[in-house]
């Protein structure tokens, strides 16, 4: 099943001081305000994992992949162009969340040229797919690195 993306007008893509690119707000935000909706390929953890015998994360473009709900991984679909919503960060201390699965809202007031950034940790910490990394989100919660799947989760 493909779900096409939705991005309201009040953002633009531009590069992060982190290295490359974030979304921004060119407007203001309140809390709770929809910022877009994420789109690709919907596929079960099972998809998944017959893919991954003839295929790596990086020719599944795992790095766009999200988990929408347990069991159920949004994947970016290659024959659709980049949209803001992929240049969307990483912050532990996050000013928006991920509601219903693939809607982007605002967690708290956003201002006009505030990188607008999610916590990965709260969507896809949920099924067989994990991956980590150092964070460079630069806020005082910061837990320095990211690390999402089974192996990292408390028993």
């Amino acid at each position: 099943m493909l779900i096409k993306p939705w991005i309201c007008d009040k953002v633009e893509v531009k590069p992060a001081p982190s290295g490359g690119k974030g979304m921004y707000a060119t407007g203001s935000f309140v809390p709770g305000e929809k910022i877009g909706a994420f789109g690709g390929a919907v596929m079960s953890d099972e998809q998944y994992l017959e893919l991954r015998k003839t295929k790596t994360d990086d020719d599944l473009n795992m790095d766009q992949a999200m988990y929408i709900h347990p069991g159920l991984i949004l994947m970016h679909d290659p024959e659709m162009e980049y949209y803001p919503l992929c240049f969307s960060n990483h912050s532990c201390d996050a000013n928006a969340k991920v509601k219903d699965g693939i809607v982007l809202v605002a967690a708290r007031a956003i201002s006009p040229g505030e990188e607008i950034c999610w916590d990965y940790r709260i969507t896809d910490n949920v099924g067989i797919w994990g991956y980590e990394f150092k964070c460079g989100c630069g806020s005082p919660k910061c837990g320095g690195a990211v690390k999402i799947g089974p192996k990292h989760r408390i028993k």
